[in-house]
């Protein structure tokens, strides 16, 4: 079986989206592979954890990842707007957080 990572780096706001984005890849998805999805965040309510920990399936799992500590560490350097949030610096910590991911 073939696995993908797929990383997402959203906050509560982004929920809806995220679950109509794992609709779509849970439709689409080939049985011959596995999906490891990582999602990180900073801040996302346990009930909606809950509602997008119903998405996993045999060959789906989901992991919530809480880089609080990685952005507090360089949180005075972070340039944000309205259209580019601080949950876009999320994806600059995958290699730390996964050093054998290719």
């Amino acid at each position: 079986m073939n696995k993908s990572q797929i990383f997402f780096a959203v906050d509560n706001n982004y929920i809806p989206f995220l679950a109509t984005t794992l609709e779509s890849l849970i439709d689409h998805a080939s049985d011959k592979n596995f999906y490891d999805i990582k999602i990180l965040f900073t801040s996302i309510t346990d009930e909606n954890q809950e509602k997008i920990k119903k998405y996993e399936k045999n060959n789906i799992s989901i992991e919530f990842v809480d880089v609080t500590e990685h952005v507090e560490k360089i949180q005075s350097k972070l340039y944000t707007r309205d259209y580019f949030s601080q949950t876009t610096y999320y994806r600059l910590f995958i290699p730390d957080l996964y050093p054998n991911f290719r």
